[in-house]
């Protein structure tokens, strides 16, 4: 059952990876900003394709990773297999200059931030939550949340935010950033799923937050912070 979910998913997103694949080898290195854009609109289709594959299930006030721990496992896997390689591929040197205790405390601190706002805004507008999941998955669910959103944050800051700094100051750069994040949700917010408005306050959230992270102690830092907010949210904590 879970390698044939799998072997679904891929499947679905096998030609928007070719064309990317292609693109990418058609796009000359100097135009940095285009191949950020072929890797993160990649990135939107196969994040968007897990609704219609049933590997999470997503409402206003709440999400819960509905795939089988197996395809958890997996997933995270093929992200960290794609942070990899495409961090190889445009040359993100990302962890220069991390430290560990820094990034592990900018890390947690970002992912309570997140949680408290999101938290607070979510009892203010009084929506409802979906039913917890089981303890068993609590552990498959925060490998996912980790592994998956590196890639995610590589993109939005190791790449993108990186590379607005460049033509803004960094304070517009995180900006910048943390709108673009939120922003490309909304077709996941307003058509896969139909969450709506609550999707983007929520990303916006945590797009402002991870790139201030990111800003003051790196890419390690602002995945944790990304990574442990969406597994707190996903464990039904509120």
């Amino acid at each position: 059952m879970a390698s044939s979910l799998l072997f679904g998913y891929l499947v679905s997103i096998l030609p928007a990876g070719l064309l990317a694949l292609a693109l990418l080898l058609a796009i000359p290195r100097a135009l940095a900003g285009a191949r950020v854009a072929v890797h993160i609109v990649f990135f939107i289709f196969a994040r968007d394709a897990m609704s219609p594959a049933g590997f999470w299930q997503l409402d206003a006030g709440s999400m819960r990773l509905t795939a089988p721990a197996p395809v958890l496992l997996a997933l995270a896997g093929m992200s960290a297999a794609l942070f990899a390689g495409v961090a190889w591929l445009e040359r993100v040197t990302w962890w220069r200059g991390v430290r560990l205790g820094p990034s592990l405390s900018w890390g947690v601190l970002g992912a309570a931030v997140i949680t408290a706002l999101a938290a607070g805004l979510k009892t203010a507008a009084g929506l409802p939550s979906l039913p917890a999941p089981s303890a068993a998955m609590l552990a498959p669910m925060l490998v996912f949340a980790l592994l998956g959103n590196a890639y995610e944050e590589l993109l939005f800051r190791g790449m993108l935010q990186q590379r607005l700094a460049q033509h803004m100051s960094a304070v517009r750069a995180a900006i910048a950033s943390g709108v673009l994040f939120s922003l490309c949700h909304a077709w996941l917010a307003f058509l896969v799923t139909r969450a709506g408005v609550p999707v983007l306050v929520f990303t916006l959230i945590e797009g402002l937050v991870a790139a201030w992270v990111f800003s003051r102690a790196g890419l390690l830092a602002a995945t944790l912070a990304h990574g442990l907010a969406i597994a707190v949210l996903a464990s039904g904590v509120y």
